[in-house]
């Protein structure tokens, strides 16, 4: 029963841990997203290259909708 149960904190940590990398991962690219439009790119270039299909781009846009952390 020792073993199940250490397989679960296992299981656990290594969860948080990529969710932990998930989000930072999100905010990366919500600020390399953020810094493209400020230096004015395309916004269909923008969007393309983030791979994020339902994202809400407009010029200027310092925090771009359609991305979760």
């Amino acid at each position: 029963m020792e073993d199940n149960i250490k397989r679960v904190w296992v299981a656990a940590a290594d969860l948080e841990a990529r969710q932990h990398e998930t989000d930072t991962a999100t905010l990366d690219l919500r600020a390399a997203i953020a810094a493209a439009l400020a230096n004015g790119a395309d916004p269909e270039i923008v969007r393309d290259a983030s791979g994020v299909a339902d994202i809400e781009l407009t010029v200027g846009s310092t925090f771009p909708t359609g991305l979760t952390a």
